[in-house]
């Protein structure tokens, strides 16, 4: 008897690619996912078509730390013609260019690669490197400061002192980051923010800002402000002074204020009328060191320039600091982070927030029960039956005292929506969100439509 033969499939049908029959904007939306370029460039080995398909992505992302084959890194030679290779294609404009190559390159190969990035019309440059020779400044090249193209510039400098160039901007920058740049003078910087006709968004994370008593910021389309500096070594280096005796701002069109870390002395605005929201982390805690309180006195000036904000960010240390009663008049939205439930006085303070809508509570340890009890005065009660919409607890564990403020808003709560439990322990999570939340549901409201929400958030956004 014959065996019957089985069909063979065409040849055509056996070995058909159809990632590469995909027209090239396909793929290239594809490739342009992917996070880092050395993945994009580990694509060439699935197609000969994917072979220099990928010089024409809009986006590079490069890190000498992270080589062909993590976690073994690039030897210099060998990751100097990567870069070079990589930004060859001259004919396709970049979105964005971010490198981060350390200490292994001098001034004049980082200048080369920024002038590359240059001629194919970046417009997000990111730039983490410190010369390789560290008594050396960092000075940007002409080209850059002078092209039209850059609207986001980060540079991260590893301490190293940054030399600016004084009456020179760039024209089209929309947001500059400068992260642990050491700057040798206040004036060039104040000339060169000057000079950013566009700028919008600035931000100064851990820059040491020597020989400095006032720092003048005048930007008038500034919409975004961020100073942060949490090196305490570095911020006590230049006493008397400090990091900077005073900060005066003059940002007609600024919108929001982030202020993180160790403070001026002095922090002042020439106008501040569109201001609509501050976070404010000052990590000056311990006035009681300072006889004289300068810091008390800091946060008393900032309290008059961010006073009329209708979202504001604070912790508990910023209440104890002022003169209560204070006045909040338009203030919608509170995130308060608490070391310690200071009952009194953040009722007292809450008693000045008439209008308040959401309250979102940061509380990062356990604390006594005993300071529990003063909620429960008539007089505080009636803070939260007005307007009070929505409350978060942050870090939420399923501590009793944080549970007890929970029953307290609650039961008084007339006007809430909405109050949602954000853990950001999995584990906890798993273990105990149901049985809380049962919990928390079996509490007495004053509001009949209130919803109470369990999440678990791993990471600040999400």
């Amino acid at each position: 008897m014959k065996k019957s033969k089985r069909p063979k499939t065409p040849k055509c049908e056996d070995k058909v690619d159809y990632i590469s029959k995909l027209p090239d904007h396909i793929l290239l939306l594809i490739l342009s996912r992917l996070p880092f370029t050395e993945d994009v460039i580990r694509t060439t080995t699935l197609s000969t078509r994917w072979t220099h398909l990928w010089t024409s992505i809009p986006s590079l992302d490069i890190d000498h730390s992270r080589g062909h084959n993590p976690p073994k890194t690039f030897k210099n030679n060998k990751f100097k013609k990567f870069v070079h290779s990589v930004l060859a294609n001259k004919s396709i404009d970049l979105e964005s260019f971010r490198l981060c190559c350390s200490n292994h390159y001098n001034m004049s190969t980082i200048r080369q690669w920024i002038n590359a990035a240059i001629t194919r019309n970046v417009k997000l440059l990111e730039l983490k490197f410190c010369p390789k020779n560290e008594c050396k400044d960092i000075a940007l090249p002409n080209s850059l400061i002078t092209c039209d193209s850059p609207e986001i510039l980060r540079l991260h400098l590893f301490t190293s002192r940054l030399s600016m160039p004084g009456l020179i901007g760039f024209p089209s920058l929309r947001v500059l980051q400068l992260t642990n740049a050491e700057l040798y003078h206040n004036d060039p910087l104040q000339d060169f923010l000057i000079n950013c006709p566009l700028l919008e968004d600035l931000s100064l994370i851990n820059c040491l800002l020597e020989e400095l008593v006032f720092l003048v910021i005048n930007c008038p389309k500034l919409k975004n402000l961020g100073i942060e500096n949490r090196n305490k070594a570095d911020y006590l280096k230049f006493e008397p002074v400090g990091l900077c005796g005073a900060i005066l701002l003059f940002c007609p069109e600024l919108v929001s204020l982030e202020f993180a870390g160790h403070i001026a002395l002095h922090f002042s605005f020439l106008s501040a009328n569109s201001l609509k929201k501050a976070v404010i982390r000052s990590e000056d805690t311990l006035l009681e060191e300072f006889s004289y309180d300068p810091k008390g006195d800091t946060i008393r000036e900032l309290y008059s320039e961010v006073k009329d904000v209708e979202s504001l960010s604070i912790s508990h240390h910023f209440v104890e600091a002022l003169h209560l009663p204070v006045s909040f008049p338009k203030l919608k939205t509170l995130e308060l982070t608490i070391d310690a439930l200071i009952v009194d006085s953040i009722i007292e303070f809450l008693k000045c927030l008439p209008d308040l809508e959401s309250l979102h509570l940061v509380i990062q340890q356990r604390f006594c029960n005993s300071t529990y009890g003063s909620l429960d005065q008539e007089d505080r009660r009636r803070i939260l039956t007005c307007r009070l919409k929505r409350v978060e607890f942050s870090e939420f564990d399923g501590g009793y005292t944080k549970l007890a403020v929970a029953a307290f808003l609650l039961a008084h709560g007339h006007a809430l929506e909405e109050m949602v439990f954000s853990w950001s322990n999995e584990a906890r999570y798993n273990a105990f969100s149901m049985e809380i939340l049962r919990g928390v549901s079996s509490f007495p409201k004053a509001s009949s439509s209130v919803k109470v929400i369990t999440l678990l958030r791993t990471d600040s956004g999400n």
